[in-house]
């Protein structure tokens, strides 16, 4: 449902803005009364990294006008079901919600492991932008007034991945730690020893690129290893791993990690 490559054919108001995702779900919303029965949306509550004072802000991305009164949320606002809650609705790619999913996946996130569970994003920091839907035809029959261009609020880059491997994890607001300080942590249990060994040859390949030089930034690494990883099957998997700060910094991987600078370096001597 939620992973853009099953979509078919067919929010807004803040932007350039780093934030963390401390609420995510399926939900029908009313628009102040103005939709009693609800329109079917995705919701978000995001809280700004940079200005932790400023308070939450409420985003919401629809999955089509069609699909109103068709698609309805289930209780743990995890998926939306039909009225015989069965497994049928499908999201057209022109709608906010597929656009918002796919900007996701083209930035690392893994849309098989979304696909029924959109709480999962719970604990992702990224970097949003809005940007019109003008790619659409909202030319104007005789007579009508000139329609606005529709914005969507989208994930521009990923700044720390959430950890998929089984419960979403709670937004942290861990402090960082020093620079260049490394530490131990426990490989995923679901991470098979090729996925590790493939996720850090990918990275290895990214820093010795010498257009790249021996460091990059977190944000920028989702793009990067997605052509380093063209063509491999577990990409995705691959990717989703490869953003973990737990996998990033334990002691024996070949790079480091710098989790204040939020960047990936080569060692002195590599």
């Amino acid at each position: 449902m939620f992973n853009p490559e099953t979509h078919t054919e067919g929010g807004g108001g803040i932007s350039d803005v780093d934030v963390e995702f401390t609420s995510v779900k399926c939900a029908l919303t009313t628009f102040n009364g103005k939709e009693p029965d609800g329109v079917p949306q995705i919701e978000a509550e995001v809280t700004f990294l940079d200005n932790p004072e400023r308070p939450p802000w409420h985003a919401n991305w629809g999955i089509g006008g069609r699909l109103k009164g068709k698609a309805f949320p289930t209780e743990d606002g995890k998926a939306f079901v039909d009225e015989d809650g069965g497994d049928t609705i499908h999201l057209n790619k022109s709608c906010k919600a597929s656009r918002f999913l796919r900007s996701l996946t083209d930035n690392g996130i893994d849309g098989g492991a979304i696909d029924k569970d959109i709480t999962r994003l719970i604990g992702l920091k990224a970097h949003v932008v809005e940007r019109p839907m003008d790619d659409l035809d909202f030319g104007t029959r005789e007579g009508q007034e000139q329609q606005a261009v529709p914005r969507v609020l989208l994930v521009e880059s990923v700044i720390e991945a959430p950890n998929m491997n089984g419960q979403a994890k709670a937004a942290s607001g861990a402090k960082p730690k020093a620079k260049r300080k490394k530490k131990a942590a426990a490989e995923p249990d679901e991470a098979a020893d090729d996925i590790v060994a493939e996720a850090e040859a990918a990275i290895m390949e990214i820093l010795n690129d010498p257009e790249v030089g021996d460091e990059v930034p977190l944000s920028g690494l989702p793009k990067r290893l997605m052509v380093a990883l063209k063509g491999s099957k577990s990409g995705p998997a691959i990717a989703e791993l490869a953003m973990q700060p737990d996998f990033l910094s334990a002691d024996e991987r070949p790079f480091g990690y710098d989790e204040k600078a939020k960047e990936v370096y080569l060692p002195e001597g590599s």
